[in-house]
């Protein structure tokens, strides 16, 4: 009798395990679908808002696949460090944090920094090969305010997440916007 209920246990739990595989890789083709969507339409706003050619569009698109793995990677590294950090301060007492862990985790984080403003040097450097000063800061500023509403939603959980997708899909739906033609209007006297 112990023997079967035990098997029946390993059973049950290797199909929850099975189960929720199931449901993490669902979740994950699912935000890469996702992802891959935001990318789009991104890459098409950038597009239509900068007034880019197909050929500096296909350019941006290349430039930006080259260099995101770089930024992601310092992302998670100046992540760590923050934590790494925080759970260094967070210590119950002041005088038993490791002073030369604290030491060396602030030169990690000033050295990741300084990376990253080599990486986006280097970026701008490569953007300046086909796209004009003005399309490069305007480029650096939306991609910026994507990156804020990105960590925005990622900090307000999936509410936040799944009303974002609800306003893509309508966007998706909609018809393209076309902005009025202003209006010529003779000068007063």
């Amino acid at each position: 009798m112990l023997k079967r209920n035990f098997m029946i246990a390993l059973a049950a739990t290797a199909l929850a395990t099975v189960s929720l595989g199931a449901q993490d890789t669902a979740a994950r083709l699912d935000r890469d679908v996702m992802k891959k969507r935001v990318q789009e339409r991104f890459g098409a706003l950038i597009k239509e808002r900068r007034q880019l050619t197909d050929s500096q569009a296909v350019r941006l698109a290349e430039t930006n696949r080259r260099f995101e793995e770089r930024r992601r990677m310092l992302i998670q590294q100046e992540r760590d460090v923050r934590m790494s950090l925080r759970d260094e301060l967070m210590a119950q007492d002041q005088q038993r944090a490791d002073q030369e862990r604290i030491a060396t985790l602030l030169d990690r984080a000033i050295r990741v920094q300084r990376q990253r403003v080599d990486l986006l040097e280097s970026e701008q450097r490569e953007l300046a090969r086909f796209l004009n000063a003005t399309q490069r800061a305007k480029l650096l500023g939306m991609q910026e305010q994507m990156r804020r509403n990105a960590m925005e939603m990622r900090g307000r959980g999936p509410e936040i997440r799944d009303r974002m997708r609800g306003r893509v899909r309508e966007r998706e739906q909609r018809p393209p916007m076309r902005r009025p033609t202003p209006r010529f209007r003779p000068p007063t006297q």
